[in-house]
């Protein structure tokens, strides 16, 4: 029995890999640091179509200069007085605006937003974007300060 189990054993498994070779199958390739991140395959189209309940917004390809990534967040902007950033989990932008001086930072990061995704105030509005103070206790979220109504998450 011995014997028998040394010549099966060392036969399947060099016919196995005979047949692995011969056929071209091979190991799945190793996911690399850039498979991982959000922006690692970007749209290549100048713009991008996004899909609301109010209708589909086309916007610039905010992807192409973004200023980088963490996690599931795209980094559209970011400075000391706001971030802009892209949920790609939730497909929804969020303005994290600084708490001193916060009506005028606001003001800023909106200007910023329109003229980074090349929109108008009304087409904004359609789109989810959540404002926020950074580093606020509160988790308050409040919509574009333009719209009326504005779809955000709370």
């Amino acid at each position: 029995m011995k014997k028998l189990l040394t010549i099966i054993l060392p036969t399947a498994f060099f016919t196995i890999l005979l047949l692995w070779m011969l056929f071209g199958f091979s190991f799945p390739a190793m996911a690399t640091v850039d498979d991982l991140s959000p922006v690692s395959q970007p749209p290549t189209s100048t713009t991008i179509i996004l899909g609301t309940s109010g209708g589909d917004v086309t916007v610039n390809n905010f992807y192409t200069n973004a200023a980088g990534a963490e996690d599931e967040f795209v980094i559209l902007a970011q400075n000391g007085n706001y971030v802009i950033d892209y949920d790609t989990d939730n497909s929804g932008f969020d303005l994290d605006v600084a708490q001193a001086s916060f009506d005028a930072n606001r003001l800023a990061a909106e200007t910023t937003f329109l003229s980074l995704l090349g929109v108008s105030q009304a087409a904004a509005c359609k789109l989810t974007v959540a404002v926020s103070e950074a580093a606020a206790s509160s988790s308050l979220r409040l919509p574009l300060s333009f719209c009326a109504s504005s779809t955000f998450s709370n």
